[in-house]
């Protein structure tokens, strides 16, 4: 449900750091400097043989899989509440726990693990100050990271890497270790503080924080938690790994519909995987079709590990008899296609391949069908219903009026008014510092390339759907004016039947939020849709699907 998402900025932001580190990086630094890491290790994959769960209360944040050998760390970290991007790391490791060669490469969420990263970073130990050398967009920057010998790296939400610590202050030996740390993905350097008080725990102060972890008789995390930041972690074998991302899709015991599971061919020859769930009885029924926001989604749109307002929404209009079809985006799940080339349009393809799929069951009734989509999901579902003037119904939540563009330049702004560290005019410097790597990152990202210049407004303009717009009030991501923006510029065409609802103390995800940034998000008490959205939808749907045309 976030139309850009703000780990989206904070990642152009790092990789405006690495156009800056090009620009002063001296030149004394030649290509022979830099080590490689060893040609059989170059393209190694993730077996995902072991993982990290990283958790708060019942809330899946992160999750981490990687293989280790005694030669070789790999690993990829996806962070659940902003999987836009993937973190695939390769380490060779020495005998004594060192690292003496590390390097980060940052891909869109589920493209593959030979796709050209966006941003590629490497460290070289080995000597002190380490080597770094990092490339994006279309740039090459190498400087000198100060640290002390026996530097290991270190990234944000990787615990395999925090691991290595433990393993290498076991290695030195003693109950208090200190060991130097680089940021992979930024260069900065800190001290590490290993403490060692039992054979099976450690204790790492790092950068202001504190882990405890339960470890073996070799210095493996088991469990452990990260007090400040109210977060615990668990080690799992890949079936947990592997379960967390499938999640069953049957209906509840003793709903009175049945879940089907089914493929939807597109015109592009991909199959999207997904659910049918329909009414008990013969029908044909009312559909819907329920379109996701941005970044790769499944089915049920699930998002912080327990929030899936999809499988609410289907569970109850389908309690209202209607029938509900919802997808895994393409190359999500149990879905074809790559996500990581694809475009808001070729979303569009997707659903009106998914609409064709419901118009040749003879258990839906092809004349009383509607859309239902969230955040980018509306504007997608606003392309197609600007185009099918037959379809009953638009459910739009939380969609934008503006380019993506204008919703990047609003989200950093008030990032940076939120901070207060900045003045007016250096806040508006990093803005357009910030839309300009934009720009030149759009080269590389299909997607984003479309997004930056694509006025909603446009196609509102033609949308003759009845038309329900719901928005929340603390909305930081997608202003609430721009309910009524896209509401003015429907009825200016012609269409008079648009409804829009503002619920003031609902966030970007429809959830109670009386602040609504998206930095509060996981410690919302409530990961679920509250019953007056649900009953706005199903009430709004049942009268526009009825019978009667």
């Amino acid at each position: 449900m976030r139309p850009i998402r703000l780990q989206s900025v904070r990642r152009v932001a790092r990789l405006l750091s690495a156009a800056a580190l090009a620009i002063v990086a001296p030149s004394a630094f030649g290509q022979e400097a830099v080590t490689a890491v060893p040609r059989r290790f170059a393209e190694a994959g993730v077996p995902g043989r072991e993982g990290f769960l990283l958790l708060r209360n019942a809330d899946t944040l992160a999750v981490e899989r990687f293989a280790r050998s005694p030669e070789l760390l790999t690993g990829d970290v996806v962070e659940l509440g902003g999987a836009d991007h993937r973190e695939s790391y390769v380490a060779t490791l020495r005998p004594d726990a060192q690292v003496s060669f590390f390097r980060l490469d940052v891909r869109p969420a589920n493209s593959a693990h030979d796709t050209p990263p966006i941003q590629r970073s490497s460290l070289t130990f080995g000597s002190s100050p380490a080597l770094e050398e990092m490339r994006g967009g279309g740039r090459t920057s190498r400087r000198q990271v100060p640290a002390g010998p026996g530097a290991l790296p270190y990234l944000r939400l990787s615990l395999a890497l925090l691991e290595q610590a433990s393993l290498r202050a076991i290695a030195v030996g003693g109950g208090r270790v200190e060991l130097p740390l680089i940021d992979g993905d930024g260069g900065r350097s800190f001290t590490a503080i290993v403490e060692r008080a039992r054979p099976d725990s450690v204790r790492i102060g790092f950068d202001g924080i504190e882990l405890v972890a339960e470890t073996d008789s070799s210095g493996h995390f088991l469990r452990g938690e990260i007090p400040a930041r109210r977060v615990r972690f668990e080690r799992v074998d890949p079936v947990g790994v592997r379960a967390l991302a499938h999640p069953g899709y049957a209906a509840p015991a003793g709903a009175p519909y049945s879940a089907e599971e089914v493929s939807v061919r597109t015109g592009r020859g991909h199959l999207l995987a997904g659910t049918l769930t329909r009414p008990a009885g013969a029908g044909p029924f009312p559909a819907v079709v329920l379109v996701s926001g941005s970044g790769p989604q499944d089915r049920d749109a699930t998002y912080l590990g327990t929030y899936r307002p999809f499988r609410q929404l289907a569970d109850a209009l389908s309690r209202e008899g209607i029938a509900v079809l919802r997808l895994d985006d393409r190359g999500v799940g149990g879905s074809t296609g790559r996500f990581s080339v694809a475009t808001s349009a070729d979303f569009a393809d997707d659903l009106r391949s998914a609409l064709a799929f419901l118009r040749r069951r003879t258990d839906v009734d092809g004349g009383r069908l509607a859309l239902l989509g969230e955040s980018e999901g509306g504007l997608v579902a606003s392309m197609v219903a600007a185009e099918e003037e037959d379809l009953r119904g638009l459910v739009m939540m939380g969609t934008p009026s503006r380019s993506g563009r204008d919703l990047t330049a609003a989200q950093v702004r008030y990032r940076l008014e939120r901070q207060g560290l900045r003045s007016p005019g250096e806040r508006d410097s990093i803005i357009g510092a910030v839309v300009a790597r934009s720009d030149s990152l759009s080269r590389y990202i299909p997607w984003l390339r479309f997004i930056l210049d694509y006025d909603p407004l446009q196609t509102a303009a033609r949308v003759r759907v009845p038309s329900l717009i719901l928005q929340g009030g603390t909305d930081r991501q997608v202003s609430p004016n721009q309910a009524e923006e896209l509401a003015i510029a429907m009825r200016a065409s012609g269409n008079r039947d648009i409804t829009v609802r503002v619920f003031p103390y609902l966030n970007h995800l429809f959830l109670n939020d009386a602040d609504g940034d998206p930095d509060g998000y996981p410690d919302l008490p409530s990961k679920a849709l509250p019953p007056e959205v649900l009953s706005e939808v199903a009430e709004w749907l049942r009268s526009h699907l009825a019978t009667a045309a």
